[in-house]
């Protein structure tokens, strides 16, 4: 009989402690649970799995197409470029008319309740509304900045201009987006928006290299006007086929068309509100520093952005049960469930912000090796984006249940802060000020929220620690 060796390498695992070996026996058992489960919190967690794994997937494509356009256009040009299009962002989101969030509140109750009228009145009123919104808001947008333009950094003006012609794709995408999570279908609903339109965008603009046209910050935005059409024509045509399923196309459309501008238009503020205090440290900056100091600070921002994919995907996977279990009076399963939300926003952020940020300067390189003067804004700004997590879904979970206007209110607030902070703090410390007001806003609406939502609802969406061990 040979005995083994006796110094023969043990396996890796079996070098572990214990304890180590006992978490991660069950950490894959919870994760096995979560890809297997058929109950309620195992589809979720699916469903937020694969929104985060979208939003994961589209930050490498993010990646590659920013890098890609920051080599072909330069730092000016991409400058440009990335102002022009966060007003296309800005303006995209007012121009669903609250559509995009509504939606998620109202078509799971008309499913539940068999009001296949009204179901089909507010999926044709959605998209009528914000397309027509959209078109006015654009028109008035571009005739603004042409009856200006004396007044403005004359190369902002035709790239704005040209911009505005995506606008109303980009409002009719939104709402689109809202309607399939709404149904429960998180892939149809993200991946033409994050995967399929940079996808088409790089291509377009590799063909335009490939002709040897000319790269500029206006060659990037028709390229990105294409890539909207596209993918938001193919996003339409399949859910216009799969809703067909449900609710046959012959079935009589009911409008409650004031009940949901009533219910939709707070969330106009909210939108409004809330991506101008995402932008205004960028719209600040426009007026003390150059497009290449710009492009520097949004790289930054943007990277250590992506912590922020973990909030949007339970979002876009939870925000219809909160209005299913409050319309359905499960107070008790509402009570568990926002604390669940919590847990698996805040810890994998923590994770998240990790990872990112000791990654985060290989990657701000990738833009060009002058990027990486931004990487200690990424550190400022993960701090308020890791106190916002605390609490969890706050702003879903009252968007939900009809306190838009509270929400607004606070969107409001904040974003007259971070404009006095931006204002006080960018000529003291430039792009290093702008990050730290941005901070400081992000945990004080975090805050903000988490107690608001205590005092109307009795509900505690703050997070616990101690006893309350961290869940997948």
């Amino acid at each position: 009989m040979t005995s083994c060796p006796t110094n023969a390498k043990p396996n890796l695992i079996d070098t572990l402690p214990k304890g180590n070996l006992s978490r991660l026996a069950q950490a894959k058992d919870s994760f096995k649970d979560i890809l297997a489960g058929k109950d309620e919190d195992s589809r979720l967690q699916r469903s937020a799995l694969f929104a985060l794994s979208v939003r994961v997937m589209s930050a490498g494509l993010a990646y590659l197409s920013q890098v890609f356009l920051a080599r072909m256009l330069g730092t000016f040009d991409y400058g440009i470029f990335a102002y022009v299009w966060v007003w296309v962002i800005i303006l995209g989101h007012v121009s669903s008319m609250g559509f995009n969030q509504s939606v998620v509140r109202f078509i799971p109750v008309y499913l539940d309740r068999g009001q296949h009228g009204l179901l089909r009145g507010i999926l044709n009123s959605s998209r009528i509304i914000s397309f027509l919104g959209s078109i006015v808001i654009a028109s008035s947008a571009a005739f603004l900045v042409y009856y200006f333009q004396d007044y403005m950094t004359n190369y902002y003006v035709l790239p704005f201009i040209i911009a505005m012609i995506c606008l109303p794709l980009f409002a009719l995408q939104d709402v689109q987006e809202g309607t399939a999570i709404s149904f429960g279908w998180v892939n149809a609903g993200l991946v033409p928006t994050y995967l399929v339109r940079p996808t088409l965008m790089i291509s377009f603009l590799a063909v335009a290299v490939a002709m040897e046209l000319p790269v500029t910050a206006l060659t990037a935005l028709w390229a990105m006007i294409a890539a909207t059409f596209v993918s938001g024509v193919g996003q339409m045509l399949f859910l216009n086929r799969r809703i067909n399923k449900i609710v046959p196309k012959q079935v009589k459309k009911d409008y409650n068309v004031k009940f949901w501008l009533t219910a939709s238009f707070p969330l106009v503020l909210v939108n409004i509100f809330y991506n101008l205090q995402m932008y205004i440290d960028l719209t600040v900056l426009n007026f003390y520093v150059k497009p290449d100091q710009i492009a520097i600070y949004f790289a930054a921002a943007k990277t250590v952005g992506l912590t922020s994919f973990i909030h949007f995907a339970v979002g876009a996977a939870v925000g219809k049960n909160f209005s299913s279990y409050h319309e359905g009076g499960k107070h008790e399963r509402m009570k568990e469930f926002v604390q669940q939300t919590t847990r698996w926003t805040f810890w994998p952020a923590v994770g998240a912000a990790i990872f990112i940020i000791s990654i985060g300067y290989p990657l701000l390189w990738l833009f060009g090796s002058e990027f990486t003067s931004g990487y200690p804004i990424m550190f400022i700004l993960a701090v308020g984006i890791l106190v916002h997590a605390l609490a969890g879904q706050a702003e879903y979970l009252l968007n939900m249940l009809g306190y838009q206007y509270y929400v607004a209110s606070v969107y409001l607030g904040t974003l007259f802060a971070n404009l006095l902070l931006n204002i006080a703090l960018v000529p003291i410390w430039g792009l290093e000020g702008a990050a730290l007001s941005t901070s400081i806003t992000l945990a004080l609406q975090g805050l903000i929220l988490s107690r608001l939502v205590k005092r109307l609802t009795g509900l505690d969406v703050f997070m616990k620690f101690g006893k309350d061990k961290p869940q997948t």
